[in-house]
């Protein structure tokens, strides 16, 4: 049997992309093409490595799991929603493998042996397009089904002075947060956000937890916009206020459109899916 190198590599790179895309749509996690490009290539260059005679050792189950969790960590980050990612990673995975199964199945395909391991030997662009339908499925239907109760995650782009910060902003029909006096609806983001549009004001949740005493300073630190408090009430507290400043929000298509974004010093997520709460 011939083994072309590129073509195994260019097979389990665009394999592993797909999955690893599906994996995120799946979690509703952000799921940035710098990040999923350099996974899926480390996880190419492992299959043409497992490949070469004297690292047969990179077969075996523990050189996989190590090769699974490098992917992982370079798509996702160590945090604490990668654990998640990954099994759903596997869970697509396993459902791709059975779908190739099945399809060599179905087309009488035969059955290779090859160092003592069993292959199907099913095409290249046929490989491709089942890993394209499980990737269409996660995206498509099991993502709609499970992303928060049918709650809906969309990318923003929040804009304040010279900075701007993308996030991801769940759609939470419970956040009725808004100006008490206008009746306006405010976008909650969480501190991390906060610090990304402040960078001068080394925000943090503890600064962000006493919004009362940090405004005037950042009245006197940024003079060109104007900051707020804004009251809310939530499950366990009765009531407190959340700093906000008006901002410019840019949805998927381009548009703009000036809005109120309140900064929560507690997280808004609880696995860092989402960055920030919209009204309905």
């Amino acid at each position: 049997m011939t083994v072309y190198v590129e073509r195994v590599f260019a097979l389990n790179a665009l394999l592993n992309f797909l999955l690893l895309l599906g994996s995120a749509h799946l979690a509703g996690a952000p799921a940035p093409m710098r990040r999923l490009l350099p996974a899926a290539a480390v996880g190419g260059v492992y299959a043409v490595a497992a490949l070469v005679p004297a690292l047969g050792f990179l077969q075996t189950a523990g050189m996989q799991a190590v090769a699974a969790a490098v992917m992982l960590l370079l798509a996702f980050g160590a945090e604490k929603r990668t654990l998640r990612l990954g099994l759903l990673f596997l869970a697509l995975a396993a459902a791709f493998a059975g779908l190739v199964l099945l399809c060599a199945q179905a087309f009488r395909t035969g059955l290779v042996l090859v160092g003592g391991s069993a292959y199907y030997p099913v095409s290249f662009f046929g490989l491709v397009l089942v890993a394209a339908a499980v990737y269409l499925v996660a995206r498509l239907v099991f993502a709609r089904l499970f992303q928060h109760g049918g709650r809906q995650i969309v990318p923003l782009t929040v804009r304040l002075g010279a900075f701007e910060a993308p996030i991801r902003a769940l759609r939470d029909t419970g956040n009725t947060l808004c100006d008490p006096i206008t009746g306006e609806a405010a976008l909650v983001v969480d501190a991390q956000t906060a610090a990304q549009l402040l960078p001068q004001a080394a925000l943090t949740a503890a600064k962000l937890s006493a919004p009362a005493s940090l405004l005037p300073e950042l009245a006197r630190q940024y003079p060109a916009l104007r900051f707020r408090l804004l009251p809310y009430s939530a499950v366990g507290t009765s009531a407190g206020l959340l700093l906000a400043a008006r901002c410019e929000v840019v949805d998927q298509s381009g548009r703009a459109r000036r809005a109120l974004a309140a900064f929560s010093p507690t997280p808004v997520s609880d696995g860092g899916n989402y960055q920030a709460l919209t009204g309905a």
